[in-house]
């Protein structure tokens, strides 16, 4: 059972809780004290904050932007325009590990709007717009940026596209 979708490793336990049980292991993991120290490791470490965020909640999107950082040096020395096809976990590190690195994030899509701006999209406005209404709609994104259907996060004109959570978002239909 992991974090995701909106959930964080605290609301898990807090429902393991719930149930009577301390910590998600089972009779065996919990007799052996290097397992049981580990976990303590663990918990210490999701207590972290990067970017002023749970550090769950930016690690895998951070080692995906390396990996595009990487690939992208291989071919061009100048920074990418970058769009994202999602803003949660991976989406939303994602995009403020590339922009720290020099990218420009010029579009990021959620499950119902792509919301583009070409001189970079405000990654912690758009976090915070889509905290506090739960969703964003065309109506809250603020002047001088642009609220598309989200099926148009492929057509943004980019060096770099980063499909960060729907499955199957690249087909032989669109790869061009």
């Amino acid at each position: 059972l992991g974090g995701d979708l909106g959930t964080r490793y605290a609301d898990l336990l807090q429902v393991f809780q719930e149930f009577g049980m301390e910590l998600p292991v089972t009779k065996s993991m919990a007799a052996d004290p290097q397992i049981m120290k580990n976990i303590k490791a663990y918990n210490d470490m999701a207590s972290l904050q990067v970017y002023g965020r749970p550090i769950n909640d930016v690690m895998a999107g951070y080692g995906v932007a390396c990996a595009a950082d990487e690939a992208w040096k291989m071919l061009s020395g100048e920074p990418a325009r970058v769009v994202i096809q999602g803003m949660g976990r991976v989406g939303s590190g994602c995009a403020l590990r590339l922009a720290e690195l020099g990218h420009k994030v010029v579009g990021m899509a959620d499950s119902k709007v792509f919301v583009s701006c070409d001189d970079g999209v405000d990654i912690d406005l758009l976090d915070s717009l889509k905290k506090e209404y739960h969703q964003l709609t065309p109506e809250i994104i603020p002047p001088g940026y642009t609220a598309e259907p989200t099926e148009n996060w492929l057509s943004k004109p980019c060096n770099i596209i980063i499909p960060a959570a729907l499955e199957n978002q690249i087909t032989g239909a669109n790869v061009g």
